[in-house]
């Protein structure tokens, strides 16, 4: 038998301690081959997309304060909704989400007429910001400011009517020792006519008459000139004065249509400045004449100076 001294067991001893240590060892445990995992992914956060892009209206537009409003922006990648607000003096008076409980999916919206907050707005400036909704999150709003402004009033353009005249009344004194020796008429200063597209005239008394007035009465005429209408009264009238309306018609677009009226007022006189009568269309009314009273013979002045005093 052999003997073993302690001091060659403790060497072996301290060998296998020493082979066991290095075999446990967390080292050598990291050292042994072992199987290849998949690679971990770390999720990376998302950047919130940048604020929508305007098609219209542009910044610093001018829209109708009495027409509908209507907005536009550039698709944004992955948007589920756009949101719209518009504000005046600093208040929000609509937005689609708040009023109206939706969004816009395809970047449009329009404010009609028929909507009710059409009427909150009025003329002026307007600052209207517009988010689109992506994953979840609102983007940074894109802000443009637009005016209202309400239409222009043109007034209505009043009709012209194709015949025009240079006055609406006549006032004449025709004295009968100017009459003409064959018609025995007297002709005075009347009015013009200007034509404006008619073709005709005529005159039409707003009462029936005869022997005085408007001498001319019917014609044609050329778009643009002009004619002259005499007045003119029959000498076989008393003297005093004589008066009248008519209405000059006019022949345009196939038909006869009433134009402006004109007055007359006519003085038949025989030299003598004070007429002595006053004729209404034909007929002439006999003016009240003063009397004058032939002076007393002197005798009978004094005959009633001395028996009436």
């Amino acid at each position: 038998m052999r003997i073993i001294s302690p001091l060659y067991i403790s060497k072996k001893v301290l060998a296998l301690s020493l082979i066991g240590f290095s075999i446990l060892s967390p080292v050598n445990v990291l050292a042994v081959d072992q199987p290849v995992s998949a690679p971990i992914t770390i999720p990376v956060p998302i950047p919130v997309s940048q604020a929508p892009e305007m098609v219209y209206p542009k910044n610093g537009q001018t829209l109708d304060l009495e027409g509908a409003y209507m907005f536009k922006v550039q698709p944004v990648a992955s948007a589920s909704g756009y949101l719209f607000g518009l504000f005046q003096d600093n208040v929000m008076v609509y937005e689609n989400y708040r009023d109206a409980k939706q969004l816009s999916t395809n970047g449009e919206f329009t404010l009609s007429q028929s909507n009710p907050a059409h009427a909150k707005f009025k003329a002026g400036p307007v600052k209207v910001m517009i988010r689109a909704y992506v994953r979840n999150q609102w983007t940074d709003a894109r802000t443009i400011n637009i005016a209202l402004k309400p239409r222009v009033s043109l007034p209505i353009p009043t009709p012209i009517p194709g015949i025009s005249v240079n006055t609406d009344s006549v006032v004449v004194t025709l004295d009968r020792s100017n009459a003409d020796a064959q018609s025995r008429l007297v002709f005075g200063p009347g009015f013009t006519i200007k034509s404006n597209g008619a073709s005709g005239w005529a005159i039409k008394y707003s009462a029936p008459t005869s022997g005085q007035g408007f001498y001319e009465s019917s014609g044609g005429i050329r778009p643009g000139s002009t004619n002259t209408i005499r007045t003119y009264i029959n000498t076989n009238k008393s003297d005093g004065i004589y008066v009248g309306q008519a209405t000059v018609q006019y022949f345009q677009d196939n038909k006869w249509q009433d134009g402006p009226s004109v007055k007359y007022t006519i003085t038949l006189t025989d030299g003598n400045p004070t007429p002595t009568s006053v004729g209404i269309g034909t007929t002439a009314v006999p003016a009240v004449k003063q009397i004058k009273k032939p002076a007393l013979p002197i005798w009978r002045r004094f005959f009633n100076r001395f028996f009436y005093r």
